[in-house]
């Protein structure tokens, strides 16, 4: 029993925790000329850090390209390498067989003369060009003593000249096997070059794959450094807008905007917020999944109407900041509102048309846009709107902390409820 109530005890803290991360606090410290200026310094500082690192970027890709080149280059040399040492491969193959041919036909030609007894003759015979020697002695019926011994010198001398041509004969046959034993190292010796080739065209493929995942890897890294840069650059001529309305106010310090100055400069103050379109439907509701893989949630609240209604201010104010061309939002409006003596920014996304300026005071009854479906991932027209804490929208002021449910100041139906009237 002890246990379990421990347990409720704890699941009691983490939910009144919860409510706390939740909501954050309503006295929260708005944006002062000096948190701006702060602010201002900051992002300058990360523009030009964006630039060199930019810049290195650049460098490192035009290197890998380079590099990439260079080893596409030595592919197309290494498998031409590997082309013309299949047909030197080929080419000797082909001498080889015709050297074995060769030593075939010598072989047999050699058996030829090396043969014995009756056939001698008739081989001496039929390679001598002495063969009509021999034949008057078989023709012969002479026992002229003279005559034989002519014969006998005749064929004495036909056998030497065989002799000298079967050994000639086995000279070439000799030399042509050693020419057949060189062909066949250089075949060795070629296939080995081959194998080589093709184990240095692996690697070299390897090193292509490899050089382009990397110029993939920097270029996408590039492009996010040029697109950090782009937003910070927004964001910083939206804190430039701030301070100069601030500054222009009379604002110096940590004078709050509203109450310390510029107080003059206040479009009636209001006393809470209302709905900024005459009617429609919750269509997503604030937090959730998060969007985009920005850490953050669904920083703001979706109502849902056809393009081109009218869209209104939540609250009286000033405008912060107007952007006609953003990728993630689309073209959207920021205003700067005093309610009960706090300042707070609005946001309204997806707009399809807008009707201000940066700097124009506006009422709640102000036309500041219409409903649009403009922007990445966008599906089906609605106005994304967003509250939070500050002077500043709290995208611009690099604070996701600052938003809050706008459900909290002000009343919405149910999500899908189709409701009349701000």
């Amino acid at each position: 029993m002890k246990k379990r109530r421990i347990t409720l005890f704890l699941i009691f803290i983490i939910c009144i925790v919860g409510m706390f991360s939740i909501y954050p606090k309503l006295n929260m410290k708005a944006q002062t000329v000096d948190e701006i200026q702060a602010e201002i310094d900051k992002i300058e500082t990360d523009i030009s850090a964006a630039k060199a690192k930019a810049q290195e970027l650049s460098t490192n890709i035009t290197a890998i390209g380079e590099q990439l080149k260079l080893t596409q280059e030595n592919i197309a040399t290494t498998n031409t390498q590997i082309t013309t040492t299949n047909t030197e491969i080929k080419t000797t193959e082909a001498d080889i067989i015709s050297k074995e041919d060769e030593i075939v036909i010598k072989e047999e030609e050699a058996e030829i003369m090396e043969g014995d007894g009756g056939n001698s003759l008739r081989a001496i015979q039929s390679m001598s060009h002495q063969n009509f020697i021999v034949n008057s002695i078989f023709a012969s019926e002479s026992e002229d003593i003279a005559d034989i011994f002519s014969t006998f010198k005749a064929l004495n001398t036909l056998s030497e000249s065989i002799v000298d041509s079967l050994n000639e004969l086995i000279t070439l046959l000799e030399d042509i096997k050693i020419d057949k034993a060189n062909l066949e190292k250089t075949k060795v010796a070629l296939v080995a070059k081959k194998d080589q080739l093709e184990v240095t065209s692996k690697e070299l493929e390897l090193q292509e794959v490899y050089n382009k995942e990397l110029k993939i890897q920097a270029s996408s890294a590039l492009a996010n450094v040029q697109d950090s840069a782009v937003d910070s650059g927004k964001s910083l001529q939206v804190q430039k807008d701030t301070l100069n309305i601030l500054t222009d106010a009379g604002c110096t310090g940590s004078d709050v905007y509203g109450v310390d100055c510029g107080v003059d400069d206040v479009v009636n103050p209001s006393s809470g917020f209302i709905r900024p379109v005459e009617s429609g439907q919750i269509s997503n509701e604030f937090g959730g999944a998060e969007l985009g893989g920005n850490g953050y949630g669904h920083t703001g609240i979706d109502i849902a109407n056809t393009c081109g209604t009218a869209v209104y201010p939540a609250a009286n104010g000033i405008v912060t900041s107007v952007d006609r061309g953003s990728t993630i939002g689309g073209p959207y409006v920021t205003i700067m509102h005093l309610v009960n003596g706090k300042n707070y920014t609005t946001y309204y996304g997806h707009l399809s048309a807008q009707f201000v300026n940066t700097g124009d005071k506006v009422t709640t009854g102000t036309r500041i846009g219409n409903i649009g479906d403009i922007g990445l991932g966008v599906t089906g027209c609605h106005l994304h709107f967003e509250m939070n804490y500050g002077t500043m929208w709290a995208w611009a002021a690099n604070n996701t902390g600052l938003f809050f449910n706008p459900r909290q100041m002000v009343s919405f139906p149910e999500i899908w409820q189709w409701y009349s009237g701000r």
